[in-house]
């Protein structure tokens, strides 16, 4: 633990550290939960000798009424009024601890002014879920600790932070599997107060358990018996004393926005919700800390955490409003994925695959909701596409999850969209692992596929695929070559062009590598005239692995310049192609 007591909050102090040695307003802003009392009281413990007449703490959780605030900072500060206090001579340093202003926000910040206004010498830690607004103030947004991923899942400051918990609830959870405790932590966002809270259940549920529980309610999440701040003797209680500083609008409005999963512009916010008023409410929620805004990019994107998502779907089930906000959303995520793969089918860009794999959780989530809700097919259908064109990326053993629900819930196979459905789905089982699997189950689709469609060139290309997989590379490349000529003919140039290198491939393992030698370098120049930036440097890719077979010398630096434009644009298959080309 550091030295602080704070875990895992060390560039977080130093940052107020800092902020409080150059200003005499900081405000601690972040979500309810997320430590900003624990940090302020970190900050002025460490701060405490820079100020002789000391530290002073108000806490204003139980100050309802408005006109008590000045009176109760005053008498904290030893004075019977707060107008004997602007009137008292101060020579000596002092730090002010205001926490838990938010629902006294306008009233705290004209306390504020007044006192630092009238008082050369007091500094003011505040905490809020939203800024004061007062000149000179400066903010310090406080976001949730850090979570662990899969591939270092025991590292960390939630892990940390959780595991200390645990200990101190004297449970065992230490002993149990990193991966599903990295887990719990992920679904908590990081979120000190939920994984305070998590950690406290595991003297009677598993790690495992509590995270089950949570897919289902976010109740588990509650410390009967919890002497503390009542807000913080459930989650539920946290966000609701947010959602209760909320105009009625903005509330509704976030609750609507419960329906994103994964992080969404504000385009895709007017387009599930009202338009109008949406900037103010998007504002208030932001200002509240209940909407994480991310304005590092060229479109700000939002999120809501994922307790809070809970919280607020919970209500939009209750108000009734949870159909016409999920039609909504499906239709969105429908139109978004259509003008995508449009593009895609043009200039297979790595722009689009960015906003194809930014945008998964929000298309597996509409795909949910369609195969549940849904009585015609086409919607869900339809949504498979943006599937199709990731799965090679990541996600594969979630799509064929997704996917083996679609087919038993709408089995017909003969319409383009039924086509499409299982073509996904046997690119997902060859890419999880399963080419005889996906073989059996695309071949006989294929085979009597006769429509120049989408639905045939997904067909075919898996087709080609798994017949490689399982050694009949002569009838691969007569699916992947039948393939191009429909993709060709429909105007999908770039999936034209990966077919055609696909063939180009198992040819060379058949033993020409002259021929896909000359068609590879077709494709690269096509595919580099087209914009099309991912099929080119795919092709570069092949190439440089065909001239191994050739020419080592020559591929060698074909690998290298591959390689260098594989990063550059972030296509990390491509990397990893060139890399074993060169070792």
């Amino acid at each position: 633990m550091p030295s602080t007591g704070v875990i895992g909050r060390d560039a977080e102090l130093a940052e107020l550290d800092a902020r409080v040695r150059e200003n005499r307003l900081v405000t601690v802003v972040g979500p309810g939960g997320v430590g900003k009392t624990a940090l302020a009281g970190a900050a002025a413990d460490a701060l405490a000798d820079r100020f002789p007449m000391g530290v002073r703490r108000v806490d204003l959780t139980r100050v309802d009424d408005p006109g008590a605030v000045a009176g109760t900072l005053a008498a904290q500060l030893g004075f019977d009024s707060f107008d004997a206090l602007l009137c008292a001579p101060g020579e000596h340093p002092l730090l002010l601890v205001v926490d838990n202003c938010e629902h006294v926000l306008d009233t705290v910040a004209d306390v504020v002014a007044s006192l630092l206004g009238a008082c050369t010498q007091p500094s003011v830690i505040a905490t809020s879920r939203a800024p004061l607004e007062l000149p000179g103030e400066s903010v310090v947004a406080l976001a949730p600790l850090t979570v662990p991923t899969d591939a270092e899942p025991e590292s960390g400051p939630a892990v940390e932070l959780f595991l200390c918990r645990s200990r101190d609830a004297g449970s065992s959870a230490a002993g149990e599997d990193p991966l599903a405790v990295a887990r719990l932590c992920r679904q908590l966002d990081g979120l000190p107060l939920a994984l305070e809270i998590a950690a406290a259940r595991t003297r009677t549920m598993t790690v495992a358990e509590i995270s089950e529980r949570l897919t289902e309610r976010i109740d588990v999440l509650q410390r009967p018996r919890f002497r503390g701040d009542p807000r913080h003797r459930s989650l539920a209680d946290t966000i609701a004393w947010s959602y209760e500083l909320l105009s009625p609008a903005a509330a509704e409005r976030l609750d609507a926005l419960s329906v994103f999963v994964g992080p969404w512009s504000a385009d895709a916010g007017r387009a599930v919700t009202p338009a109008a008023g949406f900037e103010d409410d998007l504002e208030e929620l932001v200002t509240a800390s209940l909407v994480v805004a991310d304005t590092t990019g060229p479109v700000a994107r939002y999120r809501l955490l994922e307790t809070v998502r809970r919280f607020a779907r919970d209500r939009l089930d209750r108000r009734g409003d949870t159909t016409l906000a999920y039609d909504r959303f499906v239709d969105h995520v429908l139109a978004r994925s259509r003008d995508q793969l449009a593009g895609a089918a043009v200039a297979w860009r790595s722009d689009l695959l960015r906003e194809l794999l930014d945008g998964f959780d929000d298309v597996a989530e509409a795909l949910r909701w369609s195969i549940a809700h849904d009585d015609d097919p086409r919607r869900a259908h339809r949504l498979c596409s943006a599937l199709w064109a990731v799965v090679h990326q990541r996600h594969a053993d979630d799509i064929v999850e997704l996917m083996r629900g679609l087919v038993e819930r709408f089995p017909e196979q003969t319409s383009r969209g039924g086509a499409q459905a299982v073509a996904v789905l046997a690119t997902a089982e060859y890419v999880s692992g399963d080419p005889g699997g996906a073989l059996a189950r695309v071949e006989p689709l294929a085979e009597r596929r006769t429509d120049a469609d989408l639905a045939t060139v997904m067909a075919h290309r898996i087709l080609g695929q798994a017949r490689s997989a399982v050694g009949d590379r002569a009838g691969a490349v007569d699916a992947f070559l039948a393939g191009a000529r429909v993709a060709s003919a429909l105007g999908h140039a770039a999936m034209a062009d990966e077919l055609e290198v696909a063939a180009a491939v198992v040819t060379a393992d058949i033993g020409d590598v002259d021929g896909p030698l000359a068609t590879v370098a077709e494709v690269v120049a096509r595919a580099t005239a087209q914009g099309s930036v991912l099929s080119a440097s795919w092709a570069r890719t092949v190439h440089a692995w065909l001239l191994a077979r050739t020419d080592p010398a020559v591929a060698l630096a074909e690998a290298d310049a591959a390689l260098a434009g594989a990063r550059e644009i972030s296509y990390p298959i491509a990397v990893a192609a060139n890399l074993r080309t060169r070792a």
